[in-house]
Protein backbone atom coordinates (compact mmCIF):
# COMPACT_ATOMS: atom_id res chain seq x y z
CA UNK A 1 0.00 0.00 0.00
CA UNK A 2 2.86 2.35 0.78
CA UNK A 3 4.46 1.76 -2.64
CA UNK A 4 1.17 2.49 -4.45
CA UNK A 5 0.76 5.64 -2.35
CA UNK A 6 4.28 6.84 -3.12
CA UNK A 7 4.05 6.13 -6.87
CA UNK A 8 0.41 6.84 -7.71
CA UNK A 9 -1.18 8.58 -4.68
CA UNK A 10 -3.99 6.00 -4.68
CA UNK A 11 -4.94 2.70 -3.07
CA UNK A 12 -3.66 -0.54 -4.70
CA UNK A 13 -5.16 -1.37 -8.12
CA UNK A 14 -4.70 -4.00 -10.81
CA UNK A 15 -1.53 -3.87 -12.89
CA UNK A 16 -2.59 -6.46 -15.47
CA UNK A 17 -4.62 -4.16 -17.73
CA UNK A 18 -3.51 -3.26 -21.26
CA UNK A 19 -2.73 0.29 -20.17
CA UNK A 20 -2.39 0.81 -16.44
CA UNK A 21 -4.32 3.72 -14.86
CA UNK A 22 -2.84 6.59 -12.82
CA UNK A 23 0.34 6.74 -14.91
CA UNK A 24 -0.06 10.51 -15.13
CA UNK A 25 0.51 10.71 -11.37
CA UNK A 26 3.68 8.63 -11.69
CA UNK A 27 4.91 10.78 -14.60
CA UNK A 28 4.54 13.96 -12.56
CA UNK A 29 6.84 12.56 -9.86
CA UNK A 30 9.70 11.85 -12.27
CA UNK A 31 12.36 14.41 -13.27
CA UNK A 32 11.73 16.44 -16.41
CA UNK A 33 8.57 17.10 -18.38
CA UNK A 34 5.52 15.29 -17.00
CA UNK A 35 3.99 15.17 -20.48
CA UNK A 36 7.10 13.60 -22.00
CA UNK A 37 7.43 11.19 -19.08
CA UNK A 38 3.85 10.01 -19.50
CA UNK A 39 4.15 9.53 -23.25
CA UNK A 40 7.39 7.58 -22.77
CA UNK A 41 5.91 5.33 -20.09
CA UNK A 42 2.79 4.63 -22.13
CA UNK A 43 4.61 4.00 -25.40
CA UNK A 44 7.53 1.97 -24.06
CA UNK A 45 6.08 0.20 -21.01
CA UNK A 46 2.42 -0.56 -21.76
CA UNK A 47 0.46 -2.18 -24.59
CA UNK A 48 -0.89 1.18 -25.72
CA UNK A 49 0.91 1.04 -29.13
CA UNK A 50 -1.24 -1.97 -30.05
CA UNK A 51 -4.40 -0.05 -29.15
CA UNK A 52 -3.33 3.02 -31.08
CA UNK A 53 -2.81 1.07 -34.30
CA UNK A 54 -6.42 -0.08 -34.47
CA UNK A 55 -8.65 1.94 -32.19
CA UNK A 56 -8.05 5.57 -33.14
CA UNK A 57 -6.99 6.29 -29.54
CA UNK A 58 -6.73 9.99 -28.80
CA UNK A 59 -4.70 12.03 -26.34
CA UNK A 60 -6.67 14.33 -24.06
CA UNK A 61 -5.84 16.79 -21.30
CA UNK A 62 -6.32 15.15 -17.90
CA UNK A 63 -7.17 18.34 -16.04
CA UNK A 64 -8.07 21.30 -18.21
CA UNK A 65 -8.18 23.63 -15.19
CA UNK A 66 -4.60 22.85 -14.24
CA UNK A 67 -1.51 24.47 -15.70
CA UNK A 68 0.36 21.19 -15.32
CA UNK A 69 1.31 19.87 -18.73
CA UNK A 70 0.05 16.31 -18.24
CA UNK A 71 -1.81 14.35 -20.87
CA UNK A 72 -3.47 10.96 -20.51
CA UNK A 73 -4.64 8.43 -23.06
CA UNK A 74 -8.36 8.09 -23.53
CA UNK A 75 -9.09 4.45 -24.41
CA UNK A 76 -12.27 3.30 -26.19
CA UNK A 77 -14.88 1.85 -23.82
CA UNK A 78 -15.28 -1.35 -25.84
CA UNK A 79 -11.61 -2.31 -25.88
CA UNK A 80 -11.04 -5.93 -24.88
CA UNK A 81 -8.05 -7.94 -23.77
CA UNK A 82 -7.39 -7.05 -20.15
CA UNK A 83 -6.75 -10.10 -18.01
CA UNK A 84 -5.94 -11.00 -14.44
CA UNK A 85 -2.75 -12.92 -15.20
CA UNK A 86 0.90 -12.02 -15.76
CA UNK A 87 3.01 -14.16 -18.07
CA UNK A 88 6.73 -14.75 -17.71
CA UNK A 89 9.38 -16.63 -19.66
CA UNK A 90 11.75 -18.62 -17.41
CA UNK A 91 14.66 -18.21 -19.82
CA UNK A 92 14.10 -14.45 -20.12
CA UNK A 93 14.27 -14.11 -16.34
CA UNK A 94 17.70 -15.76 -16.30
CA UNK A 95 18.95 -13.80 -19.33
CA UNK A 96 17.70 -10.47 -17.94
CA UNK A 97 19.45 -11.11 -14.65
CA UNK A 98 22.67 -11.91 -16.50
CA UNK A 99 22.53 -9.05 -19.01
CA UNK A 100 20.91 -6.27 -16.96
CA UNK A 101 21.38 -7.30 -13.34
CA UNK A 102 17.65 -7.58 -12.75
CA UNK A 103 14.77 -9.55 -14.21
CA UNK A 104 11.71 -7.66 -15.47
CA UNK A 105 8.23 -8.31 -16.80
CA UNK A 106 8.17 -8.19 -20.61
CA UNK A 107 5.15 -6.43 -22.10
CA UNK A 108 5.41 -8.56 -25.27
CA UNK A 109 4.53 -11.55 -23.07
CA UNK A 110 1.35 -9.83 -21.84
CA UNK A 111 -0.27 -9.35 -25.27
CA UNK A 112 -3.69 -11.10 -25.36
CA UNK A 113 -3.38 -14.43 -27.20
CA UNK A 114 0.41 -14.73 -26.87
CA UNK A 115 1.32 -18.07 -25.27
CA UNK A 116 5.04 -18.43 -26.06
CA UNK A 117 8.15 -16.28 -25.80
CA UNK A 118 9.06 -14.82 -29.20
CA UNK A 119 12.78 -14.97 -28.35
CA UNK A 120 13.14 -18.41 -26.75
CA UNK A 121 10.07 -20.10 -28.36
CA UNK A 122 9.14 -21.70 -25.04
CA UNK A 123 5.78 -21.70 -23.26
CA UNK A 124 5.03 -18.72 -21.04
CA UNK A 125 4.07 -19.31 -17.42
CA UNK A 126 1.36 -17.49 -15.48
CA UNK A 127 1.74 -19.43 -12.21
CA UNK A 128 4.29 -21.34 -10.18
CA UNK A 129 4.83 -24.85 -11.56
CA UNK A 130 5.36 -26.29 -8.06
CA UNK A 131 2.24 -24.99 -6.30
CA UNK A 132 0.07 -23.46 -9.09
CA UNK A 133 -0.13 -20.10 -7.32
CA UNK A 134 -0.59 -17.29 -9.90
CA UNK A 135 2.14 -14.69 -10.32
CA UNK A 136 -0.40 -11.85 -10.23
CA UNK A 137 -2.80 -11.42 -7.33
CA UNK A 138 -5.65 -8.88 -7.17
CA UNK A 139 -4.44 -5.35 -6.39
CA UNK A 140 -0.92 -6.41 -5.44
CA UNK A 141 2.51 -5.59 -6.84
CA UNK A 142 3.83 -8.39 -9.04
CA UNK A 143 7.07 -9.39 -7.32
CA UNK A 144 7.26 -13.07 -8.24
CA UNK A 145 10.18 -12.69 -10.62
CA UNK A 146 12.35 -11.28 -7.85
CA UNK A 147 11.12 -12.80 -4.59
CA UNK A 148 10.09 -16.29 -5.70
CA UNK A 149 7.15 -18.11 -4.12
CA UNK A 150 6.47 -18.88 -0.47
CA UNK A 151 6.74 -22.55 -1.42
CA UNK A 152 10.44 -21.93 -2.08
CA UNK A 153 10.31 -22.32 -5.87
CA UNK A 154 12.39 -19.83 -7.88
CA UNK A 155 11.77 -19.88 -11.63
CA UNK A 156 15.29 -18.77 -12.45
CA UNK A 157 16.63 -21.92 -10.81
CA UNK A 158 14.49 -24.12 -13.07
CA UNK A 159 14.56 -22.22 -16.37
CA UNK A 160 15.10 -25.39 -18.40
CA UNK A 161 12.72 -27.57 -16.41
CA UNK A 162 9.56 -26.35 -18.16
CA UNK A 163 9.23 -28.41 -21.31
CA UNK A 164 6.00 -28.20 -23.30
CA UNK A 165 5.60 -28.49 -27.06
CA UNK A 166 4.68 -25.34 -28.92
CA UNK A 167 3.06 -24.87 -32.32
CA UNK A 168 4.46 -22.87 -35.21
CA UNK A 169 1.33 -20.70 -35.23
CA UNK A 170 2.01 -19.73 -31.60
CA UNK A 171 5.57 -18.71 -32.43
CA UNK A 172 4.43 -16.83 -35.52
CA UNK A 173 1.78 -14.90 -33.60
CA UNK A 174 4.22 -14.03 -30.81
CA UNK A 175 6.72 -12.65 -33.35
CA UNK A 176 4.02 -10.76 -35.26
CA UNK A 177 2.58 -9.04 -32.18
CA UNK A 178 6.01 -8.19 -30.82
CA UNK A 179 6.97 -6.59 -34.15
CA UNK A 180 3.71 -4.64 -34.15
CA UNK A 181 4.30 -3.51 -30.57
CA UNK A 182 7.69 -1.91 -31.28
CA UNK A 183 6.85 -0.58 -34.76
CA UNK A 184 6.28 3.11 -35.33
CA UNK A 185 2.66 3.89 -34.54
CA UNK A 186 0.43 4.88 -37.45
CA UNK A 187 -2.92 6.29 -36.35
CA UNK A 188 -5.68 5.27 -38.77
CA UNK A 189 -9.01 7.04 -38.97
CA UNK A 190 -12.35 5.20 -39.11
CA UNK A 191 -12.58 5.14 -42.91
CA UNK A 192 -9.05 3.76 -43.23
CA UNK A 193 -9.72 1.08 -40.60
CA UNK A 194 -12.95 -0.04 -42.31
CA UNK A 195 -11.20 -0.18 -45.69
CA UNK A 196 -8.30 -2.16 -44.22
CA UNK A 197 -10.52 -4.70 -42.46
CA UNK A 198 -12.77 -5.13 -45.50
CA UNK A 199 -9.81 -5.67 -47.84
CA UNK A 200 -8.21 -8.22 -45.52
CA UNK A 201 -11.52 -10.04 -44.94
CA UNK A 202 -11.98 -10.48 -48.69
CA UNK A 203 -8.40 -11.75 -49.01
CA UNK A 204 -9.20 -14.36 -46.37
CA UNK A 205 -12.22 -15.52 -48.35
CA UNK A 206 -15.01 -13.89 -46.37
CA UNK A 207 -17.94 -12.02 -47.86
Amino acid sequence: KLTYKQLFDVAPFSLTTLVQPHLDKLASKLPGSAKYNLQTIQNENTLLPLCQHFSGTQVSLTNSTSETDIYAIELPRRIKGSSTVTHMCPQCLVQDERDHGCAYIHRSHQIPGVTVCWKHTCKLLDRWPACSCPFARPNELILSAWLGCTCGYVIGDHSDAVEESVKEVEIGFANFTRTLLIAETILLNTVQLVTLYRKRAIELGFG
